[in-house]
């Protein structure tokens, strides 16, 4: 439950810091402030599109798996965030890989929990 926990702390943190990082990466290199929200808006749509499938890979794969591959797409995004120097990475990084592990995420830590508790 505690890893539950940190995990849905970590990953609502790095998606509700976001605002943040819009003056610094416009600042640094001279991208427009609805270019780098792209990024974010991005995220939200990949979450959603793969959060079906994010069900489904928990239910067939299980929670360990599911969670371990979330888990892994997180740390390489965040990664690979720190090599960014072109807004079509930061879409690619932020959009997509933390979108992906955003979706599984946020679908099998609740189902889990809940099933503990069952």
């Amino acid at each position: 439950m505690a890893i539950a926990v940190v995990l849905q702390i970590t990953t609502n943190f790095v998606s509700q810091a976001f605002s943040i990082l819009i003056p610094v990466l416009r600042d640094e290199f001279a991208w427009s402030p609805t270019a780098i929200v792209l990024a974010y808006v991005l995220r939200s749509i990949v979450s959603a599109v793969v959060s079906p499938v994010a069900g489904w890979v928990g239910d067939r794969y299980g929670a360990r798996r599911s969670l371990f591959v979330a888990a892994a797409c997180y740390i390489a995004g965040l990664l690979l965030l720190s090599t960014v120097s072109q807004i079509w990475q930061l879409y690619l990084y932020y959009g997509l890989v933390l979108g992906i592990a955003q979706a599984l995420f946020r679908v099998n830590i609740p189902t889990t929990v809940a099933a503990w508790f069952r």
